[in-house]
């Protein structure tokens, strides 16, 4: 089996599908090779991770020559008798060049289906009502996504003051749960928060031991203005935190 996918800045999208089902190859369709060939490369180490061979190949495909596409994509399908246009993401005129082809090569009994990575659902978009797909979209790690997009984790053997190995047990994950229902009321409010609680960290009193933080308001306010931050102080928000358990004495006067 054959996917097109079309490269799209939402880079899940490039793969979902690969995830669902993974085909034999994949022909990577956008208009800048560097960037294209630098994809394929990252994306078949992650399924290679995975223990899955696929073939990613670039596609260098002008965006706006519509009689270009139309051209291009003939050869694929031509080349390749099993092609599945995933219409997950991509240019509009890519988009407008699939229904040329799709009517042009009416016998070829090419398949289209879009991923919605929402709910994990997939449409069939050719009209026979078949899809690709059937099952469950496998869960993709934290990890996995961010090589998607370009990055990757790094841990303490590979450099030092690197990330580590969480020890997901129950207390752990039970901390997490009581720190985000804290965070989600105001994502903004608590990276502020931590921020303060940061420089109150840097600006620390001579007579404090390890586990206390004593700080001015005033030598706090000037470490985050070297930064270019203000200073954002909630003492009911450091109270919840108190009240959680992650901070064993508040006060300020």
């Amino acid at each position: 089996m054959t996917y097109i996918e079309f490269v799209d800045k939402t880079a899940a999208e490039n793969v979902c599908a690969c995830f669902a089902n993974p085909p034999e190859r994949v022909i990577l369709v956008g208009a800048e090779p560097k960037v294209l060939s630098a994809i394929c490369k990252r994306y078949g180490e992650i399924f290679r991770d995975r223990g899955i061979d696929i073939e990613f190949i670039p596609r260098k495909i002008p965006r706006y020559d519509i009689s270009r596409i139309i051209e291009e994509f003939s050869d694929i399908v031509n080349t390749y008798s099993d092609c599945v246009f995933d219409l997950t993401g991509g240019e509009d005129l890519y988009l407008v060049g699939i229904g040329v082809i799709r009517e042009r090569f009416k016998d070829k009994n090419i398949q289209m289906h879009r991923f919605n990575i929402q709910n994990n659902t997939i449409k069939d978009c050719d009209s026979d009502g078949e899809t690709i797909i059937d099952g469950e979209m496998p869960e993709m790690t934290i990890r996995e996504n961010i090589r998607i997009y370009g990055g990757d984790v790094v841990y303490g053997n590979d450099r030092e003051n690197a990330t580590y190995e969480w020890d997901m047990n129950k207390y752990f994950k039970a901390d997490i749960e009581a720190l985000w229902d804290i965070c989600r009321r105001n994502t903004t409010k608590w990276n502020k928060q931590m921020s303060t609680l940061d420089a109150a960290c840097e600006c620390c009193l001579e007579d404090c031991d390890e586990a206390t933080v004593r700080a001015r308001v005033s030598d706090v306010t000037e470490a985050l203005s070297r930064e270019h931050q203000k200073m954002s102080f909630d003492i009911a928000f450091f109270e919840r935190l108190k009240k959680g358990g992650f901070v064993k004495e508040f006060s300020c006067d």
